[in-house]
């Protein structure tokens, strides 16, 4: 066997356990996009409904409702009216 040969040779190398790892990889690094990308979501609709909490129906559970927002837009007709007033200002 000549030097490329042996570079190819599973026997010799480790390029299925490169590529597994390298998989890995790449699987960690989507995942952490997509945490990151959830938490900028959720942040900037904290941000949102914090700074336009004041054209909102609600007079008080300032802190509670905001940071429970996605959960009660999921949930509530009434929440998810006043959680467009604070983003939209209508």
């Amino acid at each position: 066997m000549d030097r490329s040969d042996q570079r190819l040779s599973p026997e010799k190398g480790s390029s299925c356990r490169q590529q597994v790892g390298n998989e890995q990889g790449v699987e960690t690094a989507m995942l952490n996009l997509l945490v990151l990308g959830l938490l900028v979501v959720y942040g900037g609709g904290v941000w949102k409904f914090w700074n336009g909490f004041n054209r909102t129906n609600f007079t008080e559970g300032k802190i509670r409702l905001t940071l429970l927002w996605p959960i009660l837009l999921a949930t509530n007709k009434s929440y998810r009216k006043n959680f467009n007033k604070a983003l939209k200002g209508r």
